[in-house]
């Protein structure tokens, strides 16, 4: 997230259990469908972490059309929200059942989504 305003668990909560009586979040981990699908990680810079994954992610954006955009954004982050699955449901349905959480972070926070494989999107959309 480019975005000055941090973000916080207890601020995506009402997010995920609002979509549908299907969601549930229990401290870092969202369940979906009474199983656990997700566990969510907030870093920042000099945290140890935070560092690593950007320089992964530079690592992506230069195979990328939009690199130069992407560099950008990668350099100007100020945090970053991870979700490690935890229940492998098919690929689309994992997406699925995250989009709640994931067009939330879209429309109320400046900056990328970045699938690990390095599928990157703004709120404009797909990113190459």
């Amino acid at each position: 997230m480019t975005d000055e305003k941090p973000i916080t668990l207890s601020e995506i909560v009402p997010v995920v259990e609002a979509h549908s009586s299907d969601y549930h979040m229990d401290g870092d981990t969202i369940s979906f469908t009474n199983e656990p699908i997700g566990i969510v990680e907030i870093n920042a810079p000099g945290d140890g972490v935070f560092e690593d994954d950007i320089a992964l992610l530079k690592e992506f954006a230069e195979q990328k059309q939009s690199k130069d955009m992407l560099l950008t954004e990668l350099q100007r982050a100020k945090s970053m929200l991870t979700i490690q699955v935890v229940f492998m449901l098919e690929h689309d349905a994992i997406f699925e059942a995250l989009d709640p959480l994931l067009d939330w972070l879209l429309a109320n926070r400046a900056g990328l989504l970045v699938d690990e494989g390095g599928y990157f999107q703004n709120a404009s959309g797909d990113l190459e």
